[in-house]
C-alpha cells in the first residue's frame, strides 16, 4: 500500500496515493514514513494544514528525525509560522551544520523574521559549501542590501547572475545602484 502511494505520488495522481498510503496508515497507525508521505501529498496539493497535522502526529512518534523536523519545518515556514519553523532549521542545524539544505533552511526563516545580520552570517557560510547555487548568491545579496552593503550585495547578485539569469536579481541589482546614488546604473540596469 505504501509503494502504491509512492508511486501514485511521484506521478501526481495525489487522490489515488492519499487512499493508499491512508491505508497504509492504518494498517501500521505509527509509521513516521508513511506519515511523512502522506504529509508531503498533502503539501504537494496545497492543504498545509493537514500536511502540518501528519507532521505534528510524526514528530510525537520520531520528535528528533532529520526528515521529519525538516518537512514539519518547511511546512510551519509556508504557512508563515515562523515560531514553530525557527527551532525545527535550529535543531537541524545544530545537529548537522555542513548540511546545505537544512542552513539554507534556517537563513530563510531568519530573512523572514527580518534578521538581516544573522541571514547575511548563514548564507555567507552556504556560499561557501554551494558555490554553483544561485539562490544562496541571492539571498546573501538580498540581504546586505537591506543592511546598505551595496558593494557587497552588488558583488553577490552579481554571482547569481553569472550562474542563472534571474530579473528579481537584476531588479536587486539595479536597486543597489540607486540607493548608492548611481541612478545612471540604475537605469541601465532596469
Amino acid at each position: 500500500l505504501y509503494g502504491l502511494g509512492v508511486i501514485n505520488a511521484a506521478s501526481k495522481r495525489y487522490d489515488k496515493a492519499e487512499e493508499h498510503l491512508s491505508e497504509a496508515l492504518k494498517a501500521k497507525p505509527d509509521d513516521v514514513t508513511t506519515l511523512r508521505a502522506l504529509a508531503n501529498v498533502a503539501r504537494a496539493t496545497g492543504n498545509l494544514e493537514k500536511s502540518l497535522a501528519h507532521l505534528v502526529q510524526a514528530r510525537r512518534i520520531a520528535p528528533d528525525a532529520p526528515g521529519v523536523l525538516y518537512d514539519f519545518g518547511v511546512t510551519t515556514l509556508q504557512m508563515d509560522l515562523l515560531l514553530d519553523a525557527l527551532p525545527a532549521f535550529e535543531q537541524l542545524h545544530r545537529a548537522h551544520p555542513r548540511q546545505p539544505a537544512y542552513l539554507y533552511a534556517l537563513a530563510a526563516v531568519r530573512w523572514r523574521k527580518g534578521e538581516t545580520v544573522e541571514t547575511t552570517r548563514l548564507m555567507r557560510h552556504y556560499v561557501t559549501l554551494q558555490p554553483q547555487d544561485p539562490s544562496g548568491f541571492y539571498l546573501l545579496g538580498a540581504a546586505l542590501l537591506r543592511q546598505d552593503l551595496f558593494t557587497e550585495a552588488r558583488a553577490a547578485l552579481q554571482r547569481s547572475l553569472s550562474l542563472k539569469s534571474d530579473p528579481d536579481t537584476e531588479y536587486l541589482v539595479g536597486m543597489s545602484f540607486e540607493k548608492e546614488g548611481n541612478r545612471a546604473a540604475a537605469i541601465e540596469t532596469f
